[in-house]
């Protein structure tokens, strides 16, 4: 009857255990969820820039879009740092679908084109290179 008893009462205490981890770790978490921040920033305060693409054009300070937030990602494709980003634009690009993403290198268009391909970044509407 004792031991009936105790693992009752351990069984109890078991589920309290688990049920506070799991509100505290439920609370941690919402804590944690990614706040969707855009700064506005007016024309005037943007300096004065102007991209290559590879076809020969530019983009500059005058074809920014009004209606879409810009991303401007200036990267090595030959970085560590800068592979992860291409994985992750490409993982998450539902995240960036509303923005304008403009990759800007200043490496060969070969070495760029294999980075592109590598990650599948030229299946993404929203994403050009520069």
């Amino acid at each position: 009857m004792n031991r009936k008893i105790a693992i009752s009462i351990i069984s109890v205490l078991m589920i309290s255990i688990l049920y506070t981890v799991f509100q505290k770790s439920r609370v941690a978490i919402e804590k944690v969820k990614p706040q969707k921040k855009i700064v506005e920033i007016e024309s005037n305060k943007i300096p004065l820039f102007e991209f290559k693409n590879w076809d020969g054009s530019t983009f500059s300070k005058n074809n920014l879009s009004k209606e879409k937030s810009i991303i401007i990602v200036y990267f090595d494709p030959q970085c560590g740092l800068c592979e992860k980003s291409g994985q992750l634009f490409n993982r998450f690009y539902k995240i960036h679908n509303d923005s304008e993403v403009l990759f800007v290198t200043s490496n060969t268009h070969e070495i760029t084109l294999n980075y592109v391909e590598r990650f599948g970044l030229d299946t993404i509407a929203n994403i050009r290179f520069y």
